[in-house]
């Protein structure tokens, strides 16, 4: 059969970084992400050094995940996404997106909602300022010997309250910052432990299906066949048939490496194209290769046993 070892490759691929990304990606990144979602609850003005953090970490764990899966499967997510985004990207990315950033209306409401709590200590803050202001008009009028405030905009008080309205606006564009800075924050942080929904449900159905193929496989195997199929001697071990499953076995791990060292070259050749060219790029030099081998098996290989 021309895709006997190709369709096997294929299959124990898939299966086993699925499982990878379930156990040692999804779910590192989702423990890790309510870890620091906690830490920010109870250490708010902590969250430029939180949100820094999450991103490094997150970068970490994708770099972690990319070593323990197949080559084709890293060739794949480095198709869909090169490299972790840097903390600017993200910070840019949050500011700007409507969907889960700042240009959201329900975010902004909340950033708003914020500001607005804070208007009673901006007004407290703007008024030790200008006291501040005026003391130090005094001080500066005393050395000069020159009049601290024109006689002709009604003396201190006028000047103190100019002072106040420059400082309270100062006030609260500080706190619209600090308050969209905080839930950008939490946004990033946030977003560490989100990962791509679509792929998460192909991967739980893969894994499934192959643990499910992998147990039924050997019950029924067990159930057709007997124990008693199994070889007892060495000598049962070398027959031709010992052999064929050996070389079928190499055959898949070299279809499953080979095809995707050269499916990732063929994707770093291509990183500057969109991303679905070069995920369509990867996939396609799977699929080539796989074939290649199987054609190779069939007339060259199969011919032997």
């Amino acid at each position: 059969m021309p895709f006997s070892v190709a369709l096997p490759s294929t299959f124990v691929t898939v299966t086993y970084d699925s499982l990878i990304r379930m156990l040692r990606y999804v779910k590192t990144a989702e423990r890790q992400a309510q870890f620091l979602l906690g830490q920010l609850a109870n250490h708010p003005d902590h969250h430029l050094a939180l949100r820094a953090h999450a991103q490094t970490q997150r970068n970490q764990t994708l770099d972690l995940f990319r070593r323990r899966i197949t080559p084709f499967g890293r060739a794949f997510s480095e198709a869909l996404k090169e490299e972790g985004k840097t903390l600017a990207e993200l910070i840019l990315y949050y500011q700007t997106n409507t969907n889960t950033g700042l240009g959201k209306p329900e975010i902004m409401a909340e950033v708003l909602a914020k500001v607005k709590q804070r208007r009673f200590r901006d007004m407290g803050r703007a008024v030790i300022a200008a006291q501040s202001d005026m003391r130090r008009a005094d001080i500066a009028a005393q050395r000069t010997g020159r009049a601290a405030y024109d006689i002709e905009s009604g003396a201190p008080d006028a000047a103190f309250w100019t002072a106040a309205r420059k400082n309270y606006l100062f006030e609260r564009l500080r706190t619209y910052s600090r308050c969209s800075s905080e839930i950008v924050s939490r946004q990033i942080i946030g977003g560490s432990g989100r990962t791509n929904k679509t792929i998460n449900i192909i991967a739980k159905i893969s894994a499934t299906t192959g643990i499910g193929v992998i147990i039924a496989g050997g019950v029924i195997s067990v159930l057709w066949f007997g124990f008693d199929a199994v070889p007892r001697e060495l000598s049962d071990w070398l027959t031709f048939p010992t052999v064929e499953s050996a070389v079928r076995a190499t055959a898949l791990t070299v279809g499953g490496l080979g095809g995707g060292l050269l499916a990732r070259g063929v994707g770093h050749c291509m990183h500057a194209l969109p991303t679905g060219v070069r995920v369509t790029g990867v996939i396609t030099t799977q699929i080539l290769f796989l074939a290649l081998l199987a054609f190779l098996w069939t007339w060259l290989i199969g011919p032997l046993f």
